[in-house]
């Protein structure tokens, strides 16, 4: 199950019509890494600001 992160991530990507494989490519990172990051299997601060950044979320995490 996706962290509370994750559920705003793919929330968005609905929004903007756009899946996983589409954010990984434009972040330049892998697919399964960029789901680890979702679903709470990798930390990755770095990445998770980046992806705020990408799909404008805001949150504190």
């Amino acid at each position: 199950m996706p962290t509370n992160f994750g559920l705003k991530v793919k929330v968005e990507l609905a929004r903007r019509n756009m899946n996983m494989t589409e954010l990984a490519k434009l972040l330049e990172i892998s697919r399964p890494y960029l789901s680890d990051i979702i679903y709470g299997r990798r930390i990755a601060a770095e990445q998770k600001e980046r992806i705020k950044k990408v799909l404008d979320i805001k949150e504190e995490d």
